[in-house]
């Protein structure tokens, strides 16, 4: 418009100068003349805000799971078909104060054993085993006469076989007391059988199930074994961070059964839930069974809820414009500590 009446164009003229419709030209100037300079220039709203109903379902996901921090709430709606970033979530939450919960650390790195570093560059590539106990009555003392044995009734042993590429669980047992040697290998075995191959590497840390007879089971099955390193953090802080998780996520919510049927039935929800609905930030906020086979992933073909953006991107099967969105929270099998985040087009 300033080169307009600095050259003294017609509207004709003008319109022809910038390839437009002399229409156009003249609701450009009425705009000026009604609004003022900066009537073309000011945005009528912000493009990349997000509308209420987004803005309500990142507040339902914080209030919902509290324990969730905002990278994982951003991961976990990205794959129900929503993209915000971890950014957009913590402003979001700040517009509304909640008590901020205590975050996770990221998940560590490699397991590394005398300098020598171990990573998975494919599924069943280093597979990671350990032991932890879980308590059925609560928490020991250590002075008697309250002191508890860890055996059964009082704690369950738990052993778990972890694929570090995918994290996903590929075996988990209970025994009533420390495992033997013989039956780690037993559990390991339905692992193998589990991912239809032997891991070239296993990793554990230096119990007493992981000696001689483990090494010699390993040789014989062509596996390398790898231990971590005394002292050295991050050593074998894959299959620590899963333990860490299902205590917190299961055993803090659920106590532990005395009864063995319960018990399976509990593990075996949640290591079903873990495997193919739990987003991890360690793996980019996939889930296990999609690392385990690409080839099945579908595709989640996300949500547009910017009407600037999805104007300018609409395209079948790349975004999916929609008005509104409603938040829903299913239970996996039932068991209400296991959510599973549906985002449903409420239009």
């Amino acid at each position: 418009m300033l080169l307009r009446a600095a050259r003294g164009w017609s509207v004709k003229r003008a319109a022809e100068a910038f390839f437009v419709s002399p229409g156009t030209i003249r609701n450009w100037i009425r705009c000026l003349e009604r609004d003022g300079e900066q009537a073309l220039i000011k945005p009528r709203f912000a493009a990349n805000r997000f509308p209420d109903f987004v803005r309500l379902v990142v507040q339902q996901m914080r209030a919902s799971f509290p324990l969730m921090g905002r990278k994982k709430i951003a991961q976990t709606l990205a794959r129900a078909g929503l993209a915000v970033a971890a950014s957009t979530v913590r402003n979001i939450t700040r517009e509304k104060p909640i008590p901020p919960p205590k975050l996770p650390p990221a998940t560590p790195g490699p397991s590394i054993e005398a300098g020598r570093t171990v990573i998975a560059n494919y599924p069943h590539h280093v597979h990671h085993v350990d032991v932890t106990a879980v308590p059925t009555t609560g928490l020991w003392v250590p002075w008697m006469p309250w002191s508890l044995p860890i055996i059964w009734p009082f704690a369950w042993h738990v052993v778990a076989v972890v694929d570090q590429y995918s994290r996903a669980v590929m075996a988990i047992g209970a025994f009533r007391r420390n495992p033997t040697t013989r039956q780690v290998v037993e559990l390991f075995e339905q692992a193998i059988v589990a991912a239809g191959r032997a891991p070239k590497y296993i990793v554990s840390d230096q119990g007493v199930q992981f000696r001689d007879e483990f090494r010699d089971w390993c040789g014989e099955q062509g596996i390398r074994h790898r231990k971590g390193a005394l002292g050295k953090h991050g050593s074998v802080a894959i299959i620590e961070r899963f333990f860490r998780t299902l205590k917190a996520e299961l055993f803090a919510v659920v106590r532990a059964p005395t009864n063995r049927i319960k018990l399976d039935a509990l593990i075996g929800s949640y290591i079903r839930w873990y495997n193919t609905e739990r987003v991890h930030a360690g793996i980019d906020g996939a889930v296990p069974v999609d690392r385990l086979d690409r080839d099945s992933a579908e595709p989640v073909v996300p949500f547009e809820t910017r009407p600037g953006y999805a104007d300018a991107r609409a395209s079948p099967g790349v975004i999916r414009p929609v008005k509104r969105l409603r938040l829903v929270v299913e239970r996996f099998e039932g068991q209400p500590h296991l959510p599973v985040v549906v985002l449903d087009d409420a239009a």
